[in-house]
Protein backbone atom coordinates (compact mmCIF):
# COMPACT_ATOMS: atom_id res chain seq x y z
CA UNK A 1 0.00 0.00 0.00
CA UNK A 2 2.82 2.62 0.90
CA UNK A 3 4.71 1.53 -1.92
CA UNK A 4 1.97 2.26 -4.12
CA UNK A 5 1.66 5.90 -2.21
CA UNK A 6 4.77 6.89 -3.72
CA UNK A 7 6.21 9.47 -6.52
CA UNK A 8 8.79 10.80 -8.16
CA UNK A 9 11.98 10.66 -6.12
CA UNK A 10 10.32 8.28 -3.04
CA UNK A 11 9.17 5.79 -5.94
CA UNK A 12 12.29 6.18 -7.61
CA UNK A 13 14.16 5.44 -4.31
CA UNK A 14 11.66 2.77 -3.50
CA UNK A 15 12.91 0.88 -6.77
CA UNK A 16 16.70 0.81 -5.66
CA UNK A 17 16.17 -0.53 -2.23
CA UNK A 18 16.32 -5.43 -2.31
CA UNK A 19 13.58 -7.25 -1.84
CA UNK A 20 13.94 -7.57 1.21
CA UNK A 21 14.36 -4.04 2.08
CA UNK A 22 10.50 -3.07 0.34
CA UNK A 23 8.81 -5.96 2.14
CA UNK A 24 9.59 -4.91 5.59
CA UNK A 25 7.56 -2.18 6.60
CA UNK A 26 9.75 -0.83 9.52
CA UNK A 27 13.06 -1.01 7.38
CA UNK A 28 10.52 0.62 4.57
CA UNK A 29 10.46 3.53 6.68
CA UNK A 30 13.38 3.81 8.62
CA UNK A 31 15.40 3.76 5.07
CA UNK A 32 12.90 6.58 3.48
CA UNK A 33 13.14 8.61 6.01
CA UNK A 34 17.26 8.70 6.47
CA UNK A 35 17.16 9.64 2.34
CA UNK A 36 14.47 12.44 2.51
CA UNK A 37 14.69 13.09 6.33
CA UNK A 38 11.83 14.43 8.41
CA UNK A 39 10.37 17.97 6.95
CA UNK A 40 9.32 19.12 10.60
CA UNK A 41 12.72 19.42 12.04
CA UNK A 42 14.18 20.71 8.49
CA UNK A 43 10.86 23.43 9.18
CA UNK A 44 11.66 24.16 12.75
CA UNK A 45 15.95 24.00 11.94
CA UNK A 46 14.96 26.74 9.07
CA UNK A 47 13.01 28.68 11.72
CA UNK A 48 15.79 28.84 14.05
CA UNK A 49 18.16 29.82 11.34
CA UNK A 50 16.32 32.47 9.62
CA UNK A 51 14.97 34.03 13.33
CA UNK A 52 16.13 37.87 13.66
CA UNK A 53 15.19 40.43 16.33
CA UNK A 54 11.90 42.16 15.45
CA UNK A 55 11.91 45.45 16.05
CA UNK A 56 10.93 46.93 19.67
CA UNK A 57 11.30 42.88 20.83
CA UNK A 58 13.52 42.30 23.89
CA UNK A 59 16.08 40.36 24.09
CA UNK A 60 14.69 38.27 26.71
CA UNK A 61 11.34 37.42 24.40
CA UNK A 62 14.04 36.68 21.35
CA UNK A 63 15.73 34.35 23.93
CA UNK A 64 12.82 32.83 24.72
CA UNK A 65 12.30 32.13 21.21
CA UNK A 66 15.54 30.66 20.15
CA UNK A 67 15.26 28.33 23.18
CA UNK A 68 12.01 26.71 21.89
CA UNK A 69 13.13 26.97 18.39
CA UNK A 70 15.96 24.76 19.04
CA UNK A 71 13.66 22.50 21.89
CA UNK A 72 11.66 21.57 18.52
CA UNK A 73 14.22 21.57 16.09
CA UNK A 74 16.65 19.24 18.45
CA UNK A 75 14.26 16.79 20.21
CA UNK A 76 16.82 13.82 19.80
CA UNK A 77 19.16 16.09 22.43
CA UNK A 78 19.25 16.50 26.04
CA UNK A 79 18.07 20.44 27.74
CA UNK A 80 21.48 21.25 28.11
CA UNK A 81 22.67 20.85 24.52
CA UNK A 82 19.36 22.49 23.35
CA UNK A 83 19.98 25.35 25.83
CA UNK A 84 23.63 25.69 24.57
CA UNK A 85 22.67 25.60 20.92
CA UNK A 86 19.81 28.45 21.52
CA UNK A 87 23.12 30.62 23.15
CA UNK A 88 24.89 30.17 19.74
CA UNK A 89 22.17 31.21 18.10
CA UNK A 90 21.44 34.29 20.52
CA UNK A 91 25.32 34.89 20.14
CA UNK A 92 24.84 35.25 16.13
CA UNK A 93 21.69 38.02 16.55
CA UNK A 94 23.82 40.47 19.14
CA UNK A 95 26.52 42.74 18.95
CA UNK A 96 30.43 41.44 19.41
CA UNK A 97 30.68 43.64 22.65
CA UNK A 98 27.26 41.76 24.34
CA UNK A 99 28.95 38.42 22.96
CA UNK A 100 32.17 39.09 24.69
CA UNK A 101 31.00 40.45 28.31
CA UNK A 102 28.70 36.88 28.09
CA UNK A 103 31.82 35.43 27.45
CA UNK A 104 33.57 37.20 30.12
CA UNK A 105 30.97 36.22 32.16
CA UNK A 106 31.38 32.46 31.64
CA UNK A 107 27.71 31.96 30.41
CA UNK A 108 26.90 28.53 29.86
CA UNK A 109 22.58 29.53 29.53
CA UNK A 110 20.69 31.61 27.98
CA UNK A 111 18.87 33.15 30.96
CA UNK A 112 22.54 34.08 31.94
CA UNK A 113 23.12 35.53 29.07
CA UNK A 114 20.40 37.82 28.68
CA UNK A 115 21.18 39.05 32.44
CA UNK A 116 24.48 39.84 31.23
CA UNK A 117 23.50 41.79 28.66
CA UNK A 118 20.64 43.73 30.79
CA UNK A 119 22.69 44.42 33.72
CA UNK A 120 26.18 44.62 32.00
CA UNK A 121 25.95 48.73 31.01
CA UNK A 122 23.18 50.78 32.32
CA UNK A 123 22.35 51.86 29.25
CA UNK A 124 21.86 48.41 27.59
CA UNK A 125 20.24 47.25 31.11
CA UNK A 126 17.27 50.13 30.87
CA UNK A 127 17.32 50.28 27.10
CA UNK A 128 18.10 46.36 26.54
CA UNK A 129 14.50 46.02 24.40
CA UNK A 130 15.26 48.77 22.39
CA UNK A 131 16.09 48.83 18.43
CA UNK A 132 19.30 48.97 17.50
CA UNK A 133 19.17 51.98 15.75
CA UNK A 134 18.00 53.92 19.12
CA UNK A 135 21.17 52.23 20.83
CA UNK A 136 23.57 53.55 18.59
CA UNK A 137 21.88 56.81 18.88
CA UNK A 138 22.96 56.71 22.72
CA UNK A 139 25.86 55.33 22.55
CA UNK A 140 26.73 58.35 20.41
CA UNK A 141 25.39 60.40 22.62
CA UNK A 142 27.37 58.58 25.40
CA UNK A 143 30.35 59.31 23.17
CA UNK A 144 30.33 62.65 21.98
CA UNK A 145 31.32 64.32 26.03
CA UNK A 146 34.19 61.98 25.80
CA UNK A 147 35.36 62.77 22.13
CA UNK A 148 35.38 66.79 23.34
CA UNK A 149 37.62 65.60 26.20
CA UNK A 150 39.99 63.85 23.81
CA UNK A 151 39.78 66.81 21.76
CA UNK A 152 41.38 69.30 24.71
CA UNK A 153 43.52 66.05 25.93
CA UNK A 154 45.00 66.27 22.60
CA UNK A 155 45.16 70.34 22.06
CA UNK A 156 46.83 70.60 25.11
CA UNK A 157 49.46 68.03 23.96
CA UNK A 158 50.01 69.99 20.86
CA UNK A 159 51.02 73.25 22.88
CA UNK A 160 52.99 71.42 25.34
CA UNK A 161 55.04 69.87 22.02
CA UNK A 162 55.29 72.77 20.49
CA UNK A 163 56.61 74.39 23.34
CA UNK A 164 59.20 71.56 23.99
CA UNK A 165 60.55 71.62 20.60
CA UNK A 166 60.81 75.87 20.99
Amino acid sequence: MLAASLRGAARNFYMSLTDDERRNYCTLTTRLSERFGNDSKQQWLNKLENRRRSKGESIASLADDLRQLCEKAYTDLDHRSQNKLALNQLYKLVSTEMKCRCMDHNCLTVNEAVSVMKDTNPYWGRLYNQTLGQLIQINVLTLNPLLSELKRALTKLKRLLCVYHR
